[in-house]
């Protein structure tokens, strides 16, 4: 037998096995993104994005947007470029080939999905740069795209293609949109509409009313149908629409100040235009006037809608906003998943578009937009206000100091907040020109421009000095290191030179040169008294890679990833990271070599691409492409093994086969690698710090390993032993179909010593019984299980389960018109009237109630047993009444009506007794009566029992109005009978010349009950 020193000797040698974890990234916003189109499937909800030139995403949702996952991986993170949906399941992508080199990639063209963006096939092959189509259209079983060039067109499915043009020539066509009437197609373009009658082989043109200048008047945005009204959205002159087929155009502008229109839709009798700037605007008058509809709405400029159920969506720069009120009121619908923005990349700076300012994080996007974080990036909002760029750039650079933040633009404007994004205010800067990066040192902002001239200000950005000793000197790059400024030359012979302003001084020194002469330095940041420089080389390349000086950048070395392009820093603590397109390094503070950490990064194989990244908080946050940000944990860069774990928590004693969760502390940036006992199953928390596992039958070792980047540490153990756990009980006795309301025994069979707890549906009661094997309950109408586990002193054994489905007591609700009792005056039935000195009559039964009667209900069939009777039921004035029916009555019947006075009538057909509450009228129409058995009161209604069935030669009702019939009520009128009488057929409390006619007229057309199993009278 091993000894416990030998056992666990050999359990940690396995346990060391374990591999060394990973760092874990996970997506952290800004949510949204630039989103062209929004689609669905029968089950799901697509969103597409696309940002200029650069990359696009698709995101699937499965709950009406309330949660997203990215696409993009199952296309190899290929270029989308747009997305359909033929309001089916089939999916179809546009994807640009990548030009490498110079040299098209054949990776694009049209893709297709039919099991919801899961898997995909390339049913058409880009021929071109740049001609991936962007528009799409089904007629019938033909598919058409539209593109640059004009239109190709699948009458197979994609198996083959042509390509129409409609007699344009030229890449100046760019159709952009469709829309169809009947055999009609209309072709949007940059040359205006284009109309086609034989599925898009030729063209005519269509825009006559639509401007064609300035250049962009007559770009074609957008098409949507109503009626027969169509509708077109243009670049630059706002909504055109037409009410002859696009024989001819009008302008439709009233009210819309921005005619930059994206796009136009259709919803009910509403119509919505996406502008540039302005986001949505709304017409209930056929575009005779426009009012917007921004409220609660998350982008200014809006690209596509998409109406899905009842709820409208609309896609713009900064995401998908949806309406549930026809455009009234917006809410977010970005939520958890859908994060498509490109963080930067403007000019390929590490740290000039995440930022820290005041508490905030700011976070700049590649279409010119701010976000800011309250939370480390747990959350972010919009903050970009009245910057407005759109697509005349992107954000610059960022800077920010105890006050101020400053955003610089592309199109030449510098703008200035003191309330953290609030507001902004755009300031003045040198030359009318702009920041292309931005340093604080100290509270003192310092600038270069993209001239290269370097600018200083120490009021917040009001005012500006220029920093240099005259203009001819030029600088790229700025770092600091304490109070000092350093700077890298631009220009001829001057890339890899290192300059120093130090700290209280306004003098720049030339301190020394990085590589090569041919070298250039990308970025500088200090770390301690060290500074760092990543570096460039146009000659070879070989000295590419980070250097470091020691002296204030008089003399460097190289520091490591010698050939590797590094595009700049950013620290957290000691802790020094680098990157690039392609990676995330850390450099080791042990041995000062550099680790990739990027191996849990989506896979970014876009051609443009973001390199920002920032610390802060104990989070490393790096810019993803067109995927915002991801995150990890900072401070798991400890470049040593971790220590031991603590103690470990959890039962000593577990019961076997009882679920128990065991723990250590978490220390970030650790996994945990654990070992059971043979035979112990671990159900979640796999490599995390805690782990719920199912207890096996044998005790033994229980270990767990930590592990980071660098290498395991030693294991924590305990030993454990397992309890015994009661047996399953067996079977539970006691009805399973119960009815509602009464009291009933369940048990199991008993067992010394064991606990029993009960459960039982949510509105039952138990009333007896306690914690013993047998127990009575008090039924309620929820359906469910009844489940009996037991238990010992110290543990649980497996349940025991019994499925119940009560039998729940219904309402038969039900519409009769007797008729000697009906009103044609009121429409209602007349109270019956009792008297007791044949001139003083009263009410026979209070309220409104009118009479009483019987129901029964038969079985559907022969011989039609009556399973169900119930005498005395009041009928109201109105004809209604209403009765419960047992629990235990289940199926269908006849309704059978038996009164005092009428001739028995049963329902048309059997009728469902199923649902709480079961509804049956009979004076709709005669037809509601088995063999149509009842006479109308009036022209179409409605419809009422036969009266006059009071006697036979046996003095009881027979079913029929005869000559017993008529005998009776007459010698009842002969001798002035009054009171509550059955030959009182008006139910006046006098039998009179009234009775005798009803009597006498149904005896005269044979009226009598008609049953099953023939129209026909009962024999």
């Amino acid at each position: 037998m091993k000894t416990v020193r030998s056992l666990l000797a050999s359990s940690l040698l396995l346990a060391l096995m374990v591999t060394v974890s990973a760092q874990t990234w996970t997506p952290q916003g800004p949510q949204g993104g630039n989103i062209i189109n929004i689609q669905a499937t029968t089950s799901k909800l697509f969103a597409a994005s696309f940002i200029l030139n650069n990359p696009g995403n698709i995101w699937r949702s499965g709950d009406d947007g309330q949660t997203w996952v990215n696409l993009t991986g199952n296309l190899e993170n290929k270029r989308i470029i747009n997305m359909w949906t033929n309001n089916t399941d089939t999916i179809y992508l546009s994807i640009e080939g990548r030009n490498v080199l110079g040299i098209l990639q054949d990776d694009g063209g049209i893709f297709r999905s039919t099991d919801n963006g899961d898997s995909w096939t390339r049913i058409w092959h880009s021929t071109s740069l740049n001609g991936a189509p962007v528009a799409f259209i089904q007629k019938g079983s033909i598919l058409f795209f539209g593109g640059i060039t004009g239109v190709i067109r699948s009458v197979d499915q994609g198996e083959t293609w042509d390509a129409l043009t409609g007699g344009q020539s030229g890449q100046a066509i760019q159709v952009k949109c469709f829309e169809k009437s009947g055999d009609t197609i209309f072709i949007g373009t940059r040359k205006g509409l284009f109309r086609s009658l034989n599925n898009c082989t030729n063209w005519t043109a269509a825009s006559t009313g639509i401007p064609s200048t300035p250049v962009g008047s007559n770009w074609i945005t957008g098409m949507a149908k109503s009626g027969g009204i169509l509708y077109a959205s243009t670049y630059q002159k706002g909504i055109y629409k037409s009410t002859n087929l696009a024989v001819s155009w009008t302008a439709s502008n009233n009210g819309l100040t921005d005619l930059r229109t994206q796009t136009v839709f259709t919803s009910g009798q509403e119509l919505f235009a996406g502008t540039y700037y302005d986001g949505i605007y709304k017409s209930s008058d056929n575009a005779a006037s426009w009012s917007l509809s921004t409220q609660g709405l998350y982008s200014q400029s809006i690209n596509r809608f998409f109406q899905h159920g009842n709820t409208l969506y609309s896609g713009g720069g900064q995401g998908i906003s949806k309406s549930t009120d026809n455009g009234n009121n917006w809410t977010d619908a970005n939520n958890d998943g859908l994060n498509g923005h490109i963080i930067g990349c403007g000019y390929g700076l590490t740290d000039q578009y995440l930022i820290k300012g005041g508490s905030y994080l700011f976070a700049s996007t590649y279409q010119g937009l701010v976000y800011r974080s309250a939370d480390n990036g747990a959350t972010w909002q919009p903050v970009s206000g009245n910057i407005r760029v759109g697509n005349q750039g992107w954000v610059r650079s960022m800077a920010a100091n105890d006050t101020v933040i400053l955003v610089s633009m592309d199109d030449n404007k510098l703008y200035q907040s003191f309330d953290w994004g609030d507001t902004w205010s755009i300031i003045a800067y040198p030359e009318n020109r702009c920041p292309t990066r931005m340093v604080v040192v100290g509270n003192r902002i310092w600038a270069i421009d993209d001239g290269g001239l370097l600018y200083f200000s120490d009021d917040n950005g009001n005012g500006w000095t220029l920093g240099s000793a005259s203009t001819e000197d030029y600088y790229v790059n700025m770092g600091s290191k304490g109070g000092d400024l350093f700077l890298s030359g631009y220009g001829y012979n001057n890339w890899n030179s290192v300059y120093r302003v130090a700290s209280g001084s306004n003098t720049i020194t030339l301190m020394g040169y990085v590589g090569d002469p041919e070298a250039s330095v990308n970025s500088l940041l200090a770390l301690g008294d060290t500074l760092f420089a990543s570096i460039n080389s146009s000659i070879t390349g070989a000295g590419m890679g980070i250097y470091k000086s020691t002296n204030n950048g008089i003399a460097w070395t190289l520091d490591g990833l010698a050939t590797t392009y590094i595009n700049g820093f950013t620290k957290y603590g000691n802790t020094l990271f680098a990157r690039n397109k392609a990676a995330i390094y850390v450099r080791n503070n042990a041995d000062h070599s550099w680790m990739n950490i990027t191996s849990t990064l989506p896979v970014d194989n876009q051609s443009t691409y973001s390199t920002s990244m920032f610390a802060n908080d104990d989070k490393l946050f790096v810019a993803l492409s067109s995927r915002s940000l991801f995150a990890t944990n900072a401070s798991q860069f400890t470049f040593v093994p971790p220590a031991q774990p603590s103690a470990i928590n959890g039962a000593a004693s577990p019961c076997i086969g009882s679920s128990q969760v065991y723990s250590v502390v978490n220390v970030p940036g650790v996994s945990y690698g654990w070992q059971f006992p043979s035979g112990w199953i671990i159900t979640s928390g796999t490599n995390t710090n805690s782990v719920t596992v199912t207890v096996g039958t044998s005790g033994g070792l229980l270990l767990v390993v930590p592990s980071n980047l660098w290498g395991s540490g030693p294991a924590q153990y305990t030993f454990v032993t397992t309890t015994p756990s009661p047996a399953q009980p067996g079977s539970i006795s006691g009805p399973v179909t119960p009815d509602v309301g009464t009291s009933q025994a369940y048990s199991v069979t008993n067992v010394s010593g064991i606990i029993y707890t009960w459960s039982f549906p949510s509105d039952w009661a138990q009333t007896a019984g306690g914690n013993t094997n047998s127990v009575t309950v008090t039924v309620g109408n929820e359906a469910g299980n009844i489940q009996v586990t037991p238990s010992n002193t110290q543990c649980e054994g497996p349940s025991r389960i019994l499925a119940v489905t009560p039998n729940v007591a219904r309402t038969l609700n039900l519409k009769v018109i007797p008729e000697g009792l009906f009103s044609a005056s009121t429409g209602n039935l007349n109270k019956t009237q009792d008297c007791t000195d044949g001139a003083v009559t009263f009410d026979k039964f209070a309220g409104n109630i009118a009479d009483t009667l019987s129901i029964q209900l038969a079985n559907p069939t022969e011989p039609w047993d009556i399973v169900f009777k119930a005498y005395g039921i009041p009928v109201h004035a109105d004809g209604t009444l209403s009765l419960t029916i047992p629990s235990g009555t289940t199926g269908s019947y006849y309704i059978v009506v038996k009164h005092r006075f009428s001739v028995e009538t049963w329902s048309a057909t059997p009728v469902s007794l199923t649902g709480s509450s079961i509804n049956y009228d009979f004076t709709t129409t005669a037809s509601q009566a088995f063999g149509n058995n009842q006479k109308s009161m009036s022209e179409g209604g409605p419809f009422a029992f036969y009266s006059g069935d009071v006697t036979s030669m046996f003095d009881i009702q027979d079913g029929y109005v005869d000559i017993f019939d008529n005998n009776a009520v007459f010698n009842m009128a002969q001798s002035g009978a009054f009171g509550y009488m059955v030959e009182d057929l008006t139910g006046d409390a006098f039998v009179d010349i009234f009775d005798m006619a009803i009597v006498f007229n149904n005896m005269q057309s044979a009226a009598g009950m008609i049953t099953p199993p023939n129209p026909g009278k009962k024999k």
